[in-house]
């Protein structure tokens, strides 16, 4: 089972694997309070102003804290 789904993550286009990757870190970081979901939604004025780039990204990456219910 393992390797079924390891042969099926590397069979994936490297940008979709990535994207795939990022996502999933971002929500468990989130998820485990790693990473605050407020410091990943986009903000024009922050962007613009306080050169906060990452939010650009980090906001198709997020998609909300995961749950054991």
């Amino acid at each position: 089972m393992a390797q079924a789904v390891e042969e099926w993550y590397k069979q994936m286009p490297i940008i979709t694997r990535s994207y795939l990757t990022a996502a999933i870190v971002t929500t468990i970081g989130c998820s485990l309070d790693i990473i605050s979901p407020h410091n990943l939604y986009l903000h024009p004025t922050l962007v613009a102003k306080h050169y906060q780039f990452w939010r650009l990204i980090t906001n198709f990456l997020y998609f909300r804290k995961m749950g054991m219910c």
